[in-house]
Parts: C-alpha cells; sequence; structure tokens
C-alpha cells in the first residue's frame, strides 16, 4: 500500500479550481464543543467512522462527476483502497490536483485548529506563499486518524478550495447512500489489520510497542527499536520464491519471506484473493529490530513468521 502521508508532515499535492467556497453544505453537530467551536471528546459519527471508511470507494468522492462542478477533471488514480488522486483543468486553464486519503494518521489529532464539516480540523497552508493546502478532519481522536484533503493549485485559493471540498466529501459519508466498493467474498478492504495478530505474540515480539495506525490497511506496533507491521493491499503482485523471497512454513497459505540486507528486517507475504491478472489482495507481516544489522541473528523472519501465524486463522474467509 502506498502513497499515505501523514498529517503534520505531509505531503501537500492536490488541488482543485472553482471557488467552492460559495457552496454550502449540510454540516452535522457532533459532541459538545469548546469555545472556540471545535467539538470535544470523541468523535461519535458513524457515517465517519473506521468500519464505515473502510469500505467506501474513495475514487468515486473525487470522480469526474463530483469535480464537475470544478472543471474538466481526469479519471481518479486509486493508490490504495483509502487513497486517491485526481486533477482539474479549471476553467482558466490553471490545473489543480487534489489527493484524497479515508482514515490517514493525524499527527495533531490532539490539537485541532477549528472546525470542518462538523469535525476537529488541522490545517497547513503551503509554506511561504507556495499554492498547497492540507486538510484534515479528525474522525477518531482516540485512533488519530482522519480525513486528509491535499490540494496544489497555482494561481487559485488552495485552502478554501480543500475545505469546500472536505465539506463535500464528508456530506456525500453521510448521505444514505455513500460510495462503496463491491467486494467479492473474503475480502481484505473491509478488513481491520489491527485486530489481526494475537496481543501475546505482539507483547512477545515487541513488548515496549504502542499501535500506530498508518492507515486503515496498515498497523505498526513500535517501541524501543522494535516495529511489527501488518499491511493488507487490494492491488499486489503475487509473491513467488526469487529476488531474495524464499518460502515461509506458514500453516493454510503459501507465504514467502525476505529478509533485509544491512538491517534486523524481515518481510513474510502471501496472496490471500486473486483478482484480474497476475493481480491479487496481499497479506504484509514484517518485523525489524533497529538495533542489529543482521535479520539472520536477530531471527526477524521467525518473529515475523510467528506473528503471520496468528494472523491467518483471523483473514475475512474467501
Amino acid at each position: 500500500m502506498s502513497g499515505t502521508v501523514l498529517l503534520g508532515a505531509l505531503l501537500l499535492v492536490a488541488g482543485c479550481g472553482a471557488d467552492l467556497g460559495k457552496e454550502n453544505f449540510a454540516r452535522t453537530t457532533i459532541p459538545a464543543a469548546s469555545g472556540d467551536g471545535v467539538p470535544t471528546g470523541e468523535i461519535t459519527d458513524k457515517a465517519v467512522s473506521a468500519d464505515a471508511l473502510r469500505a467506501i470507494d474513495t475514487c468515486k468522492l473525487i470522480d469526474k462527476t463530483a469535480l464537475a462542478d470544478l472543471g474538466t477533471a481526469s479519471e481518479p488514480r486509486m493508490s490504495d483502497p483509502s487513497n486517491c488522486r485526481n486533477d482539474v483543468k479549471d476553467v482558466g486553464g490553471k490545473k489543480i490536483d487534489i489527493s484524497l486519503e479515508l482514515g490517514t494518521a493525524i499527527l495533531q489529532a490532539s490539537n485541532p485548529q477549528g472546525v470542518v464539516a462538523g469535525l476537529p480540523q488541522v490545517l497547513r497552508p503551503g509554506k511561504d506563499g507556495a499554492p498547497e493546502c492540507a486538510l484534515g478532519a479528525v474522525t477518531s481522536k482516540q485512533l488519530g486518524i482522519g480525513i486528509t484533503v491535499n490540494v496544489t493549485y497555482p494561481g487559485g485559493d488552495a485552502c478554501k478550495t480543500a475545505t469546500a471540498l472536505m465539506e463535500k466529501v464528508v456530506k456525500r459519508l453521510r448521505d444514505a447512500n455513500p460510495p462503496k466498493y463491491a467486494l467479492a467474498k473474503g475480502s481484505l478492504v473491509a478488513a481491520d489489520p489491527c485486530v489481526s495478530v494475537d496481543d501475546a505474540v505482539i507483547k512477545e515480539l515487541a513488548p515496549a510497542a504502542n499501535k500506530v495506525i498508518v492507515d486503515l490497511h496498515h498497523c505498526t506496533w513500535s517501541g524501543s527499536g522494535q516495529r511489527l507491521t501488518i499491511e493488507y493491499d487490494n492491488d499486489g503482485i503475487a509473491p513467488s520464491e526469487g529476488r531474495g523471497y524464499v518460502k515461509a512454513d506458514v500453516p493454510g497459505v503459501t507465504a514467502f519471506q525476505k529478509p533485509e540486507t544491512g538491517m534486523a528486517k524481515c518481510s513474510v507475504r502471501w496472496t490471500h484473493l486473486p483478482l484480474e491478472g497476475d493481480r491479487v489482495e496481499l497479506v504484509t507481516v514484517g518485523f525489524q529490530n533497529d538495533h542489529s544489522k543482521d535479520p539472520v541473528a536477530d531471527g526477524s523472519c521467525a518473529k515475523a513468521v510467528k506473528a503471520a501465524k496468528t494472523v491467518v486463522p483471523k483473514l475475512p474467509k474467501p
């Protein structure tokens, strides 16, 4: 799964054109607000919960129809199930680049600066007048995640555009029938990787680790230089022997492991569900020890395999 960006260390990419700030979108009142209007307490809006966002077809939120009022939009490009990009040529011919992520980590989720679409907001304009803006709407303070819109708009108001686009996205998510993926039975897209590993194994392999949600399909337990990762990819390439991969003993699946040279890191991966052509839904379990340079001496592959064995029984059944 690639393309994940964290707000606060955010890669500002996208943008849109027309004056969306003139549009009005319905707002949803969420728990009590502070004196400056920022909602306090945990977000309870089910339409933007992690489970709800995981099932959303992100690209349909910024497809040609959704962006028609901005100008002429291209076909959206998916990076992973919760990350999509598009670009628009506005009426003046200026290009607007847009990136939308659902359920990505927001580093300053606990310190919002305002409200957007009824949700706590974290805003990052481009530095030194750069025509960029990153806007995050916090959907869970507890998990530290939210919806992010990145806009690059030379010749336009990137933050005003990002704000209005966020309002429009959240409004559509709150509709009775938001756009969802048509999932094959047993698909990983709707599954939560953060509940796929036994707690006892996490404590054994990385005892000082804290859970970090990178995005809705990528979970990490990290601490004291040890890192365990679980990632679900909905558009991967089937692993096989070669290029450093060898078979791994993980009952129930045909898994392959690959130690990384120069660091004590090992990845174990396997096909969960075949898709079109050579594309597959892919599970990757990784372990890394920053205090060692030798994955063999450290036993990184054995640790990744041990974690993988607890993941397989918890995966959705095809």
